[in-house]
């Protein structure tokens, strides 16, 4: 089962303080994101930018995850720009960490793009809402 929540931070620390571009967030605080099947996730905040920590929880195989295909499939929609930034996905230590997109931005970004499906601006604004959490306002010329 999922391990007591300050046994997985002290995991999810540990383990990102094993990589370069991960250690700024070892000491940062840590605010848990509830509701997951087998992860722990946290929100985590580190120079005025929010991000996405997440430690696989032991259930996971027995879901059927497989975190070396999901590294491969986030690390290509991020480059796309279809996802938010990966900063860090390890297989092995099962954690990954993104940016954070706030849900809000995110829904936002979608209700934009369905309710004008074939409008190219409305479909950039809300990508880029989606994505970025950048609100645009285009304009005809």
């Amino acid at each position: 089962m999922i391990a007591p929540a300050e046994s997985a931070e002290r995991t999810a620390r540990a383990a990102l303080a094993a990589h370069a571009v991960a250690r700024v967030f070892v000491d940062a605080p840590f605010r848990a994101i509830r509701g997951g099947l087998s992860n722990h996730a946290w929100r985590v905040d580190h120079d005025g930018r929010g991000y996405f920590v997440r430690l696989g929880g032991r259930g996971s195989k027995s879901l059927g995850v497989d975190r070396r295909s999901e590294c491969r499939l986030l690390g290509a929609v991020s480059a796309a720009g279809l996802a938010p930034e990966v900063l860090l996905c390890d297989p092995g230590a099962d954690l990954l960490v993104t940016r954070l997109v706030q849900f809000i931005t995110l829904a936002l970004g979608l209700v934009v793009v369905f309710r004008r499906p074939f409008d190219p601006g409305a479909r950039l604004g809300g990508w880029l809402l989606a994505t970025f959490g950048v609100f645009c306002l285009i304009l005809p010329y």
